[in-house]
């Protein structure tokens, strides 16, 4: 038969109870905290403004289906960026990269700040209708 010694007794003890405690511990401190199946959710995402359910709201709906002529490198995101010919993962990053200490002024200076544009990938960006900002062309 096993015979325990009363410190190896009280450590039993105490190690019986650690997942009580902890368990004790998580339901005060957790109630905040999001569960993780609701933070990365199964299958197909929909999103539920309060408020907006109404069939007299207009609904908002995110298009991820980007084209060229809809892209303004200034504004640009950088899934937006992906979308335009010539422009790669590491072009794009660069162009994030020398936008973020201020935005290009025109086509030269994008040429001149953005390291893997060049001239012909300027002339492919404005044949697909790609552009700076808003208003110019």
């Amino acid at each position: 038969m096993l015979e325990l010694t009363e410190q190896e007794m009280r450590q039993g003890r105490v190690l019986a109870a650690l997942p009580l405690v902890f368990g004790l511990i998580w339901s005060i401190l957790a109630p905040g905290l999001v569960q993780l199946s609701n933070a990365v959710p199964a299958g197909k995402a929909s999103i539920s403004i309060p408020g907006l359910d109404r069939p007299d709201q207009p609904v908002v709906v995110e298009n991820h289906n980007f084209k060229p002529d809809h892209v303004f490198i200034n504004n640009a995101t950088f899934e937006q960026l992906l979308v335009c010919p010539g422009i790669g993962t590491a072009t794009a990053r660069n162009i994030l990269l020398e936008r973020s200490y201020g935005q290009f002024a025109d086509w030269r200076d994008l040429n001149d700040r953005v390291k893997g544009i060049s001239e012909t990938k300027i002339e492919k960006l404005r044949e697909a209708g790609v552009r700076l900002n808003h208003e110019t062309p």
